[in-house]
């Protein structure tokens, strides 16, 4: 499943969110922070469900895209 979404907040606002978020919900950050000049989270849980937050700020507006791949039964 996909979601894009824009909101007036900074990028690191919407990275946080997420990040705790997720984590509350079992899954674990991996390392790294951004591909290229778009900051970029990856997160994996049970070693096959993984999800990717990918933001870009303009003009003080935050754009981003959420992926994920999970278990049916897990998704929430």
């Amino acid at each position: 499943m996909a979601l894009v979404a824009s909101l007036t907040a900074p990028t690191a606002a919407v990275a946080d969110f997420y990040t705790k978020h997720l984590e509350g919900l079992g899954f674990k950050a991996v390392p790294g922070d951004a591909v290229g000049a778009v900051a970029s989270k990856d997160f994996v849980r049970n070693g096959n469900e993984t999800v990717n937050v990918a933001v870009v700020e303009a003009a003080g507006v935050s754009t981003f895209t959420i992926g994920a791949n999970v278990a049916v039964e897990a998704a929430k």
